[in-house]
């Protein structure tokens, strides 16, 4: 099927060479999250400054971590969310001086949210399934000049959050997002969750807390009494709220109002051209347009009409080649029974299966309650689906094919989750495939462990191909400590196209064994990340990797580091090399960028790589991974936030080989509307 032949060309793309399969195409990488966020959001209420965060889907629970070094900042951490289109800097209200957004972790993606302050704050998390809001108030003591609204020429260092080694700078392209993998549900606490952020030193003249009022409401001292501790004296979040303007519950999405659900979305058209020279051969140049449009309000709590839409469309100025259209979902629905039961009708993605989950027909989903339990074992759901299958890249369905399944889930606290499907697939008289897919997320305290497998229950392509297990991949990632992180992986299966197979059987076409076979991998390695510097980590691994096409095992070198404004100077450094072995010799792969703020709404990043691979599919035969360790890439990107909802990606890059010179340019704008 073409879903999972796409999943297994970029696995065994990665084993090649993991960081650079995907720096060709000269954007920064972002991984396919459970999560992507739609849109971040700054607003002043009163004393008041609320953060608005919005996903595609349920937003886990989080919580504000102060620093205890620097400027005033607060780090709110989104595990299982990459931050899709969103800008990488807002402008701050008030004690807020800017919110910035950046992908801390890559594998597993985590999104880090940083609000560079004026002061000592106290802040409340008011989670809402897809929308998350930050409430953050002056403390008590915090001057009035010290709340003032921020400016350019009181605004601190730029000091982005440390992403981890494997994860590239916050220039993030604004690129359309492909549907979104596994979606988590949030834990609701009973209340606001409250954090203690120590306050920096005030003047002699400040006003500040008496202990006794730190414990319970705000009171000003006199303005003569200094502090007992002014260096130390941590201040209490809930205690700098006063009674009468608490922050609002989980059930509340503004100050005393209830939470409605409002529909998002975004616009974004894309323009890139190419001109590819050959050593011993013509020129040529090649472009096109794109537009990507999405919009929904889904997910509701309680009973109510749901919809979404996500679709693309592109066009070419390479002779012959037609416009295309492409809908990724598109769909009506509703919540029933107090959000207990739900049904869809339309194309639909259906996250707990994965690649499998693409359908054009109806969905009915139930589950136990609206919100996961933090105790016992969690939250149940379970749902059926059934329709056509429509096409991934073009309008359309397969024809004559047919898919049906059936899924459980159970989720728990901290992202906890067990999913179970089965599904099935005819093709005309043949089954496709009957298919038990698998995964599991459980954190333990330090260790966190994810898996996925899918199992064909009978032989692929009406009995011609192979059964049992078709894919599996695990890691475990262990924080030994709050500087050393250990990373382990496991992955294997094979990559068939069984669509391909399908159709020439039953059209009487010859079928060969290599067809059949598919593209058989596996790979094991272990990755270690040590924080030698505050916000500067390496990391170094090694793997070994294997597929049919080479008999013999390949081995991999991985060292890599990465350096948050390094010694002060505002730049971002990233670098990697690996140092792969192949049977027919070894090379290695090279990779560095430098990325820098420049100004409060634009973030720039320089590229450098060497040692690119490039993926074709070949009708018949599955795919061909094509090493090229003599090509070198250089590119520059830009991404700008024009206004408050709107985002421009400027990308210029160049890549040569021994054959070839390609120049490659790309803009786009993106537009969020809610």
């Amino acid at each position: 099927m073409r879903p999972l032949l796409l999943a297994g060309a970029m696995c065994a793309a990665q084993l090649v060479a993991p960081e650079l399969s995907w720096a060709g195409a000269g954007r920064a990488r972002q991984p396919l999250a459970p999560v992507q966020l739609t849109a971040v959001g700054v607003s002043l209420d009163g004393p008041f400054v609320r953060i608005t965060v919005r996903g595609s889907a349920a937003l886990p629970l989080a919580t504000a971590t102060p620093t205890t070094e620097g400027p005033p900042r607060v780090f709110v951490d989104l595990p299982g969310v990459s931050p899709g289109a969103v800008p990488a800097a807002l402008t701050g209200r008030a004690i807020v001086r800017r919110v910035r957004v950046a992908l801390n972790s890559a594998d597993p993606p985590v999104t880090r949210l940083v609000l560079d302050l004026a002061g000592a704050v106290t802040t409340a998390m008011v989670p809402g399934g897809a929308e998350l809001t930050i409430v953050v108030a002056p403390a008590a003591g915090v001057t009035a000049a010290a709340a003032r609204p921020a400016t350019t020429a009181d605004r601190p260092p730029p000091a982005p959050p440390a992403p981890s080694a494997t994860s590239r700078p916050a220039a993030r392209p604004v690129m359309p997002q492909p549907a979104p993998a596994a979606r988590q549900t949030p834990v609701v606490p009973a209340a606001p969750v409250a954090r203690t952020v120590p306050a920096p030193a005030p003047a002699a003249a400040a006003t500040a807390p008496t202990p006794a009022a730190s414990a319970t409401q705000p009171q000003a001292a006199p303005a003569t009494t200094p502090p007992a501790t002014p260096a130390a004296a941590p201040v209490v979040m809930a205690s700098a709220v006063p009674p009468a303007a608490q922050a609002p519950t989980a059930s509340m999405g503004g100050f005393g109002t209830p939470r409605a659900i409002r529909p998002n979305g975004r616009v974004s058209v894309y323009v890139s051209g190419a001109k590819t020279s050959q050593t011993d051969g013509p020129a040529y140049n090649y472009g096109d347009v794109m537009t990507a449009v999405s919009y929904e309000l889904s997910d509701r709590e309680t009973d109510g009409v749901e919809y979404g839409l996500d679709m693309r469309h592109a066009a070419y100025t390479v002779q012959g080649r037609a416009p295309r259209v492409s809908i990724y979902t598109g769909y009506v629905g509703t919540r029933l029974a107090g959000g207990a039961l739900k049904a869809r009708v339309g194309h639909l993605w259906l996250d707990d299966l994965g690649g499998l989950g693409a359908v054009a027909g109806a969905h009915v989903e139930g589950r136990s309650a609206s919100t996961i339990p933090t105790t016992g074992l969690g939250r149940w759901r379970a749902g059926a689906f059934g329709g056509l299958e429509p096409n991934i890249y073009t309008f359309g369905y397969g024809e004559s094919v047919r898919k049906a399944g059936v899924y459980g889930a159970l989720e728990g606290g901290r992202g906890r989750r067990h999913v179970a499907g089965y599904v099935n697939i005819h093709n005309g008289a043949i089954t496709e495939r009957s298919v038990l897919t698998v995964t599991n997320f459980l954190p333990a305290g330090p260790v966190s462990v994810y898996q996925a497998a899918e199992y064909d229950l009978s032989p692929i392509a009406g009995g011609r191909g192979h059964d049992g297990l078709t894919y599996f991949f695990s890691n475990a990632r262990v924080n030994v400590s709050r500087r050393l992180e250990l990373l382990g992986t496991v992955s294997r299966g094979r990559s068939v196209d069984t669509r391909g197979l399908s159709d020439d059987i039953q059209a009487g076409r010859p079928v060969s064994q290599q067809s059949l076979d598919g593209l058989r991998y596996e790979s094991m390695g272990a990755r270690a990340t040590v924080e030698v510097l505050p916000r500067v980590r390496v990391n170094a691994g090694y793997s070994r990797d294997k597929n049919n096409r080479d008999d013999a095992p390949t081995g991999r070198w991985q060292f890599g580091g990465f350096a948050a404004n390094a010694f002060g100077s505002g730049l971002d450094i990233t670098l990697s090399d690996n140092r792969t072995a192949r049977p027919d010799g070894s090379y290695h792969s090279t990779y560095a960028s430098l990325g820098r703020e420049l100004g409060p709404r634009i973030y720039a990043t320089a590229e450098y790589s060497t040692a690119l691979s490039q993926v074709r599919f070949v009708r018949g035969d599955g795919l061909v991974i094509d090493s090229r360790p003599e090509t070198k890439r250089a590119g520059i990107n830009g991404s700008i936030l024009l206004w408050r909802s709107t985002s421009l990606l400027v990308s210029v890059e160049r890549t040569t080989g021994n054959d070839y010179k390609e120049l490659r340019m790309l803009a786009g704008i993106t537009v969020r509307m809610r």
